[in-house]
Formats: structure tokens, C-alpha cells, sequence
């Protein structure tokens, strides 16, 4: 009785497991083509700040970190459409950094490259050297086939960093 209790539980658990679906997601590895493909700006990866996972995280610097204005990464992945993503990760400002904007962002896009959904944080919930946790969910549209994760800062000012670590996208299970 005790076994099929527990074999039970367990399959009930595999049915609702869910894996990340980015590559690289703590930046631990060489940000490359396979996983943070698009890289701009005062974009960096970076040993600082004691991030939570792993050694290293991504930051965004201010001017003071090469000059530009903005900067950013993005990766892209096939999605399947009409299930529920789960975009999560953990982030950091300092030393008075700022920017015009700044979003995390998750993009669905369709067969022909069409933009057909964005979903969007624009991380005022950040506090100064405190490593802050955000999530977005949102619903693949039923023509999408890619998905973008997108951490994008614009109108930088001089100062500090934001950074980005531990970031994930699930795709959340229907219920049943």
C-alpha cells in the first residue's frame, strides 16, 4: 500500500515538473550565439555583487562602463503555443544607477517573425544592493512559435549597474 502511495505522489509530481527552457540563465558560461545571442550597449558579465546564483551575473553599467546610452541582452526559444510561460529572475541596482527606461521583457513571436504578444515589467520594484526577485506570466498566443526573453535599459545615466541573474522561462502545465 505504502509503494503505490508513493509511486502515486511521484508520478503526480512528474506530471507538473517544469524545466527552464533558457540556456545559461545564471551567465555562468561564456554569454554566446546558443543562449544570449543579441548583446548591446554597456553590457557585461560580471563577477560582482555577490550574485545569487553561480559566480557571475549580467549587468547593464552606466555611462561609466564604455559610454553608451543603453544596453541589453536577449535570447531567444521555440514555444509551443497556447500554454502558460513563467518568466522569473533575480535583479540588483547600485551606486545611483538609472535609466530612461528599463524592462525585463517576455516576446512572442509567429512563423513569420511577427511580434504577436509582449509581456512586461519595467523593474521599479528594484531597491538599491538588494537582489530583488520579479516575475511575469503570460499566455503563448495560439499562432505563436518563438519566444524572446529581453532585459533592455535605455537613457543610462553615469552611475552604477543593474544587474540580472538566475533568470528562467517555464512553461507552466494546463491543469487538469
Amino acid at each position: 500500500m505504502k509503494t503505490s502511495v508513493l509511486s502515486a505522489i511521484m508520478v503526480c509530481a512528474a506530471a507538473v515538473a517544469v524545466a527552464n527552457v533558457l540556456e545559461n540563465s545564471g551567465f555562468e558560461a561564456d554569454v554566446g550565439e546558443e543562449d544570449w545571442s543579441t548583446r548591446w550597449g554597456n553590457f557585461g558579465v560580471e563577477s560582482w555583487n555577490n550574485p545569487p546564483e553561480g559566480h557571475l551575473a549580467a549587468f547593464i553599467r552606466g555611462k561609466w562602463g564604455g559610454g553608451a546610452l543603453n544596453g541589453g541582452c536577449i535570447q531567444s526559444v521555440p514555444v509551443t503555443a497556447g500554454i502558460e510561460y513563467e518568466l522569473k529572475g533575480r535583479f540588483y541596482l547600485d551606486n545611483g544607477w538609472t535609466a530612461g527606461t528599463k524592462a525585463l521583457k517576455l516576446e512572442f513571436f509567429d512563423q513569420d517573425g511577427v511580434l504577436v504578444r509582449t509581456y512586461a515589467d519595467d523593474l521599479t520594484e528594484l531597491k538599491d544592493k538588494q537582489w530583488v526577485e520579479i516575475v511575469l506570466r503570460g499566455k503563448a498566443p495560439d499562432d505563436a512559435v518563438r519566444a524572446q526573453v529581453v532585459l533592455e535599459a535605455d537613457g543610462i545615466g553615469d552611475d552604477g549597474v543593474l544587474g540580472a541573474d538566475a533568470i528562467e522561462l517555464l512553461e507552466i502545465p494546463a491543469k487538469r
